[in-house]
């Protein structure tokens, strides 16, 4: 049954005391902490088993991008897919009330809390020296750390926040359903990697590009040159399909997460803290301008590039 919003605000002694179920939360988060290490463990012995030509060439902050976009597309998939059926299964309530029961956004809420946990400890690992670092499993760098660690330790910090004090499952639960734009972000990256070179990416001076969101880096669409290589075929719809994906699930949303925010900001600080009402509008004024603006820069380089492409067509038929 759901409780209604002007209950009174809980205590940290209340909120974690039905201890099993607080136990459950924090099982799961660990468990998806451990699944996304192992699967960075995975991608890397799997991939140079399996693209021996491909991933050993790739500078080592390459690399781990690489292996970080293969999680973050698993993840992406896992966690918007429950989102959508929570969204799309649990009736009005969910929109109404701000304390409103569900048994499957708690465990989308904890596998995505484990997740940016366990990629805050490998930016944390990235920043150790060579040294310290195991030889087998090296990572290069980030060019900036801070900010990504920032920026994961802020969304585990508001999402478990969600979790344990039961509440406002719905601001948490639209904001992760956008997630759905992200394995085609990260499918062009791994395009361009493994054989096209027709980028919307660019170098960068740490010798990766900039693509989709990983680890907290902006997906910035730039010419990359001609089409080749056997995957160059593949460019162009999936450019398409990650702008109307992201167009659709980031900034055609916006609306929809305006009214709820403004529905619910104020009750969620009555049933949990006035911080966390803080948070969750902070947190949606600051990602709604970065996907506007991403997608703004989107469409205007998308352009760019059809028309250096029609430019070619018609200088290959004259």
């Amino acid at each position: 049954m759901a409780i209604s919003s002007s209950s009174p605000a809980l205590s940290l002694y209340d909120a974690l005391y039905d201890k099993a179920e607080t136990r459950h939360f924090t099982v799961l988060i660990l468990g998806s902490y451990a699944m996304t290490l192992l699967m960075q463990i995975i991608s890397h012995f799997a991939s140079r088993a399996l693209l021996p030509q491909t991933y050993p060439a790739l500078p080592l902050a390459q690399r781990d991008e690489w292996n970080t976009r293969i999680c973050s597309s698993f993840h992406a998939f896992a966690v918007s897919a429950l989102s959508c059926r929570v969204m799309l299964t649990e009736g009005p309530s969910l929109y109404e009330d701000v304390r409103h029961h569900s048994y499957l956004a708690p465990v989308c809420l904890a596998i995505t809390t484990g997740y940016l946990l366990a990629d805050a400890t490998l930016v944390l690992y990235s920043t150790l020296p060579r040294s310290l670092q195991s030889s087998s499993l090296p990572y290069g760098p980030l060019s900036a750390p801070v900010p990504t660690l920032a920026h994961h330790l802020l969304g585990a910090m508001a999402f478990s926040s969600s979790l344990y004090f039961r509440a406002g499952y719905v601001l948490s639960i639209m904001f992760i359903a956008t997630e759905l734009s992200t394995p085609l972000v990260n499918l062009r990256w791994h395009l361009i990697h493994m054989g096209s070179n027709h980028g919307l990416s660019r170098p960068t001076r740490e010798g990766g590009r900039l693509g989709g969101k990983a680890r907290g880096r902006e997906w910035t669409p730039m010419d990359g040159g001609k089409d080749k290589g056997p995957l160059a075929r593949w460019a162009r719809p999936v450019d398409m399909a990650m702008v109307v994906v992201f167009g659709v699930c980031r900034v055609l949303v916006l609306p929809f997460q305006f009214k709820m925010v403004t529905r619910h900001v104020i009750a969620l600080g009555k049933v949990s803290r006035w911080w966390v009402s803080v948070q969750c509008g902070a947190s949606f004024v600051v990602i709604a301008v970065l996907n506007v603006w991403w997608f703004g820069k989107m469409l205007a380089l998308l352009k760019k590039r059809e028309s250096k492409r029609g430019r070619e067509r018609s200088n290959r038929s004259s």
